[in-house]
């Protein structure tokens, strides 16, 4: 499969995916405003951060079953995006990487750094 067919195929889904999660989460950020007029006293700021937390849980709660039903990766087990990212596009297109075998390969990386 070449990566633009994949892009083809996979990027509608995914866009409707993220306006889905701003929807649910922008819902939540339009009550809080109607709920507490401009001041924020500690009551109302608690019920801001349980809000904030709350939604922030429910949208990473639905990427992590999106891309666990789509990849069959977990991203809680993941320190970054890019190595999520990398082991997807891997999975995806069953690319083995092969082991250096020379020490110039090597050294030509590290160089990198």
């Amino acid at each position: 499969i070449l990566m633009t067919d994949l892009r083809k195929q996979t990027y509608p889904q995914f866009m409707s995916f993220i306006v889905f999660l701003e929807e649910r989460f922008h819902k939540r950020i339009i009550i809080m405003p109607k709920m507490c007029g401009r001041n924020l006293n500690a009551k109302h700021n608690d019920l801001y951060l349980k809000i904030d937390v709350f939604s922030l849980a429910d949208v990473w709660t639905i990427f992590r079953k999106t891309f666990m039903h789509h990849y069959g990766l977990d991203p809680s087990h993941y320190i970054s995006a890019s190595s999520l990212s990398w082991d997807a596009m891997l999975k995806i297109t069953k690319v083995k990487i092969k082991l250096f075998t020379e020490m110039a390969m090597y050294d030509f990386i590290e160089k990198a750094k």
